[in-house]
């Protein structure tokens, strides 16, 4: 049962193209085991949109855009990606990832640029925002429930189906009760959560309660995906769970995998006719487990340049009734 608003329906998608990310663009220090760094683009909104347009869809991306030279970096980043910057107003500064593995996962300090980002959204990001044919939204400052309230009204006015991923970062969530209430919040109003076994070890006291929850709230599915353990659907006409594609080469870096992931479901649930049986799921997490195994074997959180759709997206229909 939802309050407030209700889930996108979709109206006149017909004349609207892509998906539209809501997230975090930041820059990605990562800390080598010899104590050197290197940079790169990062933040889970920017690895989802490039992901998205590596795999030949019109790609949008919304985030607070700061003037400053590492924010024009970031920027000539995804303008060679062919990733449309939707630039919403923002602080002096550009937000850092300082990473380091710990146990082979990465371990984040933020910069204060990114613990204290507000998204906003002025007209003519709105107008821009309604060109796309779906929203989704990660690494979004999950934690202030005033944002997701801006969120979902965002999605409202635009008639956006809504896909979310919470990412949850340890050193961000701050009070979990409140975080939690938001994740549920959005899923009252989202088509689709995708989510981490460790973000919900870190939200839900219980992770048992946490996929039931999820469906409670009003969301018509939830993905799961669990590492090396691969992934699970759960819809109202049962759960799938599907393997992790096997790995003809070494781990180099887990750092992307979720956000190939997600890029591979919203690129699927914008093209085809996915999501009505389960069928249709399988073939999308096969793909999806494939895409995470390629970015696994490259150093870096972005989705590799190479892989392909199993099918030609140029074979595939524009139906979007599963989002309704």
């Amino acid at each position: 049962m939802t309050t407030g608003h209700e889930r996108g329906t979709g109206k006149g998608l017909k004349d609207r193209d892509g998906v539209v990310v809501i997230g975090d663009a930041l820059v990605d220090i990562v800390e080598d085991d010899d104590a050197t760094e290197s940079w790169h683009p990062g933040g889970a909104g920017l690895n989802v949109a490039i992901g998205i347009a590596r795999q030949g869809m019109r790609a949008q991306l919304a985030y607070p855009a700061a003037p400053d030279d590492p924010g024009r970096w970031l920027r000539e980043t995804l303008d060679a990606e062919a990733v449309e910057v939707i630039a919403l107003p923002s602080g002096p500064e550009s937000g850092t990832a300082r990473s380091r593995r710990i146990d082979g996962e990465p371990n984040y300090a933020f910069s204060a640029a990114v613990h204290d980002r507000q998204y906003t959204y002025p007209p003519d990001a709105v107008a821009q925002l309604r060109t796309a044919r779906a929203l989704a939204v990660s690494s979004f400052p999950l934690g202030d429930a005033d944002q997701v309230e801006a969120l979902i009204n965002v999605a409202h006015v635009c008639d956006l189906p809504l896909a979310v991923d919470p990412n949850v970062r340890p050193t961000l969530l701050g009070d979990r009760d409140r975080y939690r209430a938001n994740v549920l919040r959005l899923a009252e109003v989202a088509t689709l959560v995708k989510a981490s076994r460790q973000d919900i070890e870190l939200l839900f006291p219980s992770p048992d309660d946490a996929v039931p929850q999820l469906r409670s709230a009003g969301t018509a599915a939830v993905v799961v995906t669990d590492g090396e353990d691969g992934a699970t659907v759960h819809t109202t006409k049962g759960s799938l769970h599907v393997p992790a594609a096997s790995l003809n080469s070494p781990v180099v870096d887990t750092m992307g995998a979720g956000d190939a992931v997600f890029a591979r479901l919203l690129v699927e649930l914008v093209t085809e006719n996915a999501g009505q049986d389960l069928s249709d799921w399988h073939r999308a997490l096969t793909d999806a487990m494939a895409l995470a195994r390629a970015t696994c074997q490259v150093t870096g959180p972005l989705l590799p340049r190479s892989p392909a759709p199993a099918t030609p997206l140029a074979s595939r229909t524009k139906e979007i009734s599963r989002w309704n």
